[in-house]
């Protein structure tokens, strides 16, 4: 018995050293979401769904707001639209001790629905959140999130990072590769690689299209989440200047936008005038940019727009 004991016990130290080791490996290649989980707390963040976290590069933000670093903070309308879960989350990545920061609030009306069932003094709308579920979100390696979320066992990790190095090396020449891989960058933007051609983009156009429909038919907007919105704007406030931002979309997505919430941009503007924060609209251009399924700008675009974000910011500084 002894024996037994001795060897389960050699196995158990044996196993949980590979898994110990094997979460020193783990990276922006291991999933869409790990590396936000291990990155320190910030001064300055971006916040919003998958919108924000492909769209809006802060490499390209910093090198024009070069006196402050941002940092993408942004998940997907499942994890991170406007609720608690979602403000805790973001308050607890800030530094507490920043003081000249600044906030990009991404915001589109699907960040402010719930179901139409939704009780809204009683349910836990944002239960599925991964956020709800995480206890560390600045802790390296991150063994909490790499226990729950990684599932198909650590070694997928090795081989999620040499095929992505791999698929990284070809990126230049995307037409030769078909699908689509993610590559979490050390300051949280999601670069998504894709082919876009017009009859793969008219198919996820038009699936994309048909989820907002179906998500337009069991929804409402929710004044939970709004307050939610408002309420973080205040307490983000105390750590430096808020900007408002809306993203552009395909033209046809925005007409699902505008019919889920047909007055969005001025209730924006009504927000951003009562709380003394920017608002910018980025949508006005929505038809020059290109878009890898109609809901996510391509990364050329998402470069064009970070740029225009970032100088609009420094106009928006000047007059105040």
């Amino acid at each position: 018995m002894k024996e037994f004991i001795r060897k389960i016990s050699i196995y158990l130290i044996i196993a949980i050293g590979i898994h110990v080791l094997l979460g020193f490996f783990a990276d922006g290649s291991t999933d869409d979401f790990y590396q936000r989980f291990t990155s320190k707390t910030q001064s300055s963040l971006i916040v919003g769904s998958s919108r924000a976290a492909q769209g809006i590069q802060p490499e390209v933000i910093n090198k024009i707001l070069s006196d402050r670093e941002f940092y993408n903070f942004s998940f997907t309308l499942n994890n991170s639209s406007y609720g608690e879960i979602y403000n805790n989350a973001i308050l607890k990545k800030i530094d507490k001790k920043t003081r000249n920061g600044s906030f990009i609030l991404s915001v589109e009306p699907w960040g402010f629905i719930v179901n139409k069932t939704s009780k809204l003094l009683s349910d836990n709308i944002d239960s599925i959140s991964i956020l709800s579920k995480m206890h560390y979100l600045s802790l390296y390696p991150n063994y909490e999130y790499l226990y729950r979320f990684i599932k198909r066992g650590w070694g997928n990790i090795l081989i999620k990072r040499f095929e992505n190095k791999i698929l990284n090396s070809q990126k230049a020449n995307l037409s030769s590769i078909s699908g689509s891989w993610a590559l979490l960058h050390n300051d949280g933007w999601l670069e998504v690689n894709t082919t876009i051609d017009q009859v793969n983009f008219a198919k996820k156009l038009k699936s994309a299209q048909n989820l907002y429909q179906n998500t337009f038919d069991n929804s409402k907007i929710s004044k939970l989440r709004i307050l939610a919105f408002e309420n973080l704007i205040e307490e983000l406030k105390k750590y430096g200047k808020v900007y408002i931002v809306r993203l552009p979309a395909h033209p046809e997505l925005l007409k699902l936008d505008n019919k889920m919430m047909p007055n969005f941009n001025a209730d924006m503007l009504v927000i951003s005038k009562n709380h003394k924060v920017g608002f910018l609209d980025m949508t006005v251009n929505a038809n020059k940019y290109i878009y890898t399924d109609g809901i996510h700008m391509f990364k050329t675009s998402g470069a064009s727009v970070s740029r225009e974000i970032a100088l609009r910011i420094i106009e928006l500084e000047k007059h105040n």
